[in-house]
């Protein structure tokens, strides 16, 4: 998990449009993973099952620490990114419709050029 979170951050410094699905589609299966051996060291500490060491209890401990470090950076990468686009977005709307209040230039062309008045 450690990998997919720093190639994922360095994906928002390095790349302009990251691919988001294929990015949390990873870390999905990181975190389904993580979630097992979570469930087991669980069972270690309830005493349903035998620890490895004790070192490895605080080596993993340690780790899921790191983890969380660096799901909260990407997940303000991810926040940043977001807003980034709504932003763009907005621009682009107010854009549109600064063009459309100025008409198209086609509008009149079509337009009978005499007007018809009957009584």
């Amino acid at each position: 998990m450690d990998h997919i979170h720093e190639q994922h951050i360095n994906a928002f410094d390095h790349e302009l449009l990251p691919d988001l699905e294929a990015q949390s589609h990873e870390r999905a299966l990181a975190v389904e993973r993580l979630e097992n051996k979570i469930t087991s060291f669980i069972k270690i500490v309830q005493g349903q099952q035998t620890p490895e060491t004790d070192e490895g209890m605080i080596s993993f401990i340690d780790r899921i620490s790191a983890l969380l470090q660096q799901n909260r950076i990407l997940e303000s990468k991810v926040r940043c990114h977001k807003e980034g686009i709504e932003r763009s977005m907005k621009t682009i709307s107010v854009g549109k419709k600064v063009l459309h209040s100025y008409g198209s230039p086609s509008f009149g062309l079509n337009r009978p050029k005499i007007i018809s008045y009957t009584e």
